[in-house]
């Protein structure tokens, strides 16, 4: 009986383990891209407080180059840099490749200390395959950025309180 509850105590630990850092795509994006856009940008980062963050991309199924339509076979990315010390970026296929005509995302997650507050510019290694040719197409996303807002930037500062509410 007691090895029947270490069993399921251990799958348990284990779906939660393997559910924890999944992202979901945004459904509301439908159109070929990344989302957000360079204009909307990601959310800020609030010190000491655990920032998730979610990247959608729609992968297109094929895509004119030299004037000839050609499927494409995937887009992944192979690196992401600039992240705050601690910070992951987690894709939805441990590949970190989608295949053409699918949706994926990433999940951006950590949780910046004070020390860390500043602006953090991203740059997103991306490597696309199309035609069957099997030649990568490399190519860089760097108009993202993550700012680290101090603590105090977010409800009430324990600090100007000085024991009043």
């Amino acid at each position: 009986m007691m090895k029947r509850y270490f069993t399921l105590f251990f799958f348990n630990l284990f779906l939660i383990a393997t559910t924890s850092g999944q992202c979901f795509p945004d459904p509301a994006y439908t159109v070929p891209g990344i989302y957000p856009d360079s204009a909307t940008g990601f959310p800020p980062a609030i010190a000491t407080h655990e920032y998730n963050f979610t990247v959608t991309a729609i992968i297109p199924a094929d895509t004119v180059i030299f004037f000839q339509q050609l499927v494409v076979d995937s887009i992944g990315v192979v690196e992401v840099e600039g992240l705050p010390e601690g910070f992951q970026a987690i894709p939805s296929r441990a590949s970190g490749f989608w295949p053409g005509g699918t949706t994926g995302c990433m999940l951006i997650t950590g949780t910046p200390t004070e020390a860390q507050v500043g602006v953090y510019p991203l740059t997103f290694s991306v490597v696309g395959y199309v035609g069957g040719l099997g030649l990568p197409i490399p190519y860089t996303i760097d108009y993202y950025s993550i700012t680290v807002l101090p603590a105090s930037a977010f409800g009430i500062d324990d600090h100007g309180v000085n024991g009043n509410i």
